[in-house]
């Protein structure tokens, strides 16, 4: 029911049909890939702040007000069904494969500000995992995306860029914590075999 009325205040906001309801792990058979699709960040959740990415490009990993820290990714592109593009996107780090963190959704994607010939999916918060997120800081991250619309539009891309150091905006307070959890290989980074551990104690 939530749903069904998230929906309706769309298509009241936007003047426009409610967007067809499928479940969010629904699969299209893929007929054709999209025009154009590219795979962005952006500096602040912002759409006007995106920029598209190239392999080598540097990124910052933004710490979150409830304990973790994030990517912001987003999509831009035409020649697909806007309305509810499936999307999902990984953080992989390329030393051995490992999963770093994973996005799913099924929402509508809406004109680009200033270029209404293309469509953008707002920046999207990738969350990369407590325990893999030290072994990334300052070296590389694979991000893949996997994209699939209403219509059979499929695609798959990738870029491997550097996750550079956390966000500058980031209170002195909170990066030295976050890096001291990283030097000092405190469990809330690195979770020990015992659960029982008491916490900020070094894991051996």
């Amino acid at each position: 029911m939530r749903a069904l009325a998230t929906l309706g205040l769309y298509a009241a906001l936007t003047g426009c049909a409610s967007p067809t309801v499928v479940p969010a792990d629904a699969s299209i058979a893929c007929s054709a890939a999209p025009t154009e699709l590219a795979l962005g960040v952006s500096d602040d959740g912002n759409p006007r702040s995106y920029r598209a990415l190239s392999d080598g490009d540097d990124i910052p990993l933004f710490v979150g007000s409830q304990g973790l820290q994030h990517i912001w990714v987003a999509l831009r592109g035409h020649g697909f069904d806007p309305r509810l593009p499936r999307v999902e996107v990984r953080a992989v780090r390329p030393s051995d494969g490992a999963l770093a963190g994973r996005l799913r959704v099924r929402l509508p994607m809406t004109p680009v500000p200033g270029d209404p010939s293309r469509f953008g999916l707002s920046a999207q918060i990738l969350v990369i995992e407590n325990d893999v997120y030290c072994s990334l800081l300052g070296g590389p991250v694979r991000i893949e995306v996997e994209f699939d619309d209403l219509a059979g539009r499929c695609t798959s891309l990738q870029r491997t860029v550097r996750l550079a150091d956390l966000a500058p905006e980031t209170p002195d307070s909170l990066r030295a914590s976050w890096l001291r959890c990283c030097a000092e290989r405190l469990p809330r980074c690195y979770p020990p075999p015992d659960a029982g551990a008491a916490p900020d104690v070094p894991v051996d």
